[in-house]
């Protein structure tokens, strides 16, 4: 009787287990249960802070109001970070916002310089369909207009016309300095205008750790939609004392063909031919 009683709990116990193991969360990368809350279906954003590549960066992510979408997380050794957001909030206009951090500069070799600030706006339900988002040098000049215009669309135009593209942030950029030949065109080729805007920084005359004052006065001097050192008829300052350039159109390019036709720092293989847009800025 005592060794029936001892096989049907062990019977009972196998039953338990295997009904706990059938209601277990869905194991797709893509969307997830965060044990965290009730049964909130979730999609995993992957991603980089890229300047070159940004280590330890704290990732928030939030709407245009500020309210947080998702718990922060840290970019690791490469720059990269994975982020679970549910899946209610991708049908919003949400901002990538990565915070400290630090990095090597792509001309100067100097490592440990602090980043400030780097971001992204992804438009509602952009990521849905491709879960990846980068932040660069670009994408957050970008964030700067379209928050302070309340217009994405303008912002990315303003952009374009001022430097000849427009950035892909689902793209992930490779590091320049270093060859990779698995690595595809756009993504050397984003690498390359990243380095660009380190290049920038080393022409100007300004330290690795101004980049964030750099591409805030940037952004501030496209809000009328012209790159001219000024906002609307007043000069833009990067840093006290020192005024935006007003042909800074002209010295990115500059910059950028500069980086490119450089063999002992440019490593990815696109050269000043491979690079879509050299064309100078008419306007000024």
């Amino acid at each position: 009787m005592l060794k029936l009683k001892v096989i049907s709990q062990i019977i009972a116990a196998t039953i338990t287990t295997s009904l706990l193991a059938g209601c277990g969360s869905d194991s797709d990368n893509t969307n997830v249960n965060d044990s965290t809350s009730t049964n909130v279906s979730k999609t995993r954003i992957s991603g980089s802070v890229f300047t070159p590549n940004v280590v330890g960066a704290q990732i928030e992510v939030t709407d245009i109001n500020g309210n947080k979408m998702a718990e922060p997380v840290t970019t690791d050794s490469n720059g990269l970070f994975t982020v679970a957001i549910p899946n209610a909030n991708l049908n919003d206009d949400l901002l990538f916002i990565a915070t400290g951090g630090s990095y090597t500069n792509a001309i100067t070799g100097k490592g440990n310089i602090e980043s400030k600030r780097l971001a992204t706006f992804a438009a509602a339900n952009s990521l849905t369909k491709t879960p990846v988002i980068n932040l660069t040098a670009a994408s957050t000049i970008i964030e700067n207009i379209t928050s302070s215009i309340d217009d994405n669309a303008k912002a990315m135009e303003y952009f374009e016309t001022a430097f000849g593209y427009q950035p892909n942030i689902s793209v992930l950029p490779v590091t320049a300095n270093q060859e990779n030949k698995t690595a595809s065109e756009e993504a050397k080729l984003a690498g390359v205008r990243a380095a660009a805007f380190n290049q920038l920084l080393n022409d100007l005359g300004l330290a690795g750790d101004k980049q964030t004052d750099l591409l805030t006065a940037i952004a501030k001097d496209l809000e009328d939609g012209t790159a001219d050192g000024k906002n609307n008829s007043q000069p833009v300052q990067i840093i006290n004392g020192t005024n935006l350039n007003t042909d800074i159109a002209n010295r990115f390019t500059m910059a950028l063909i500069d980086f490119a036709k450089d063999t002992v720092l440019n490593k990815s293989g696109i050269n000043p031919g491979k690079v879509s847009v050299l064309a100078f800025n008419k306007k000024l």
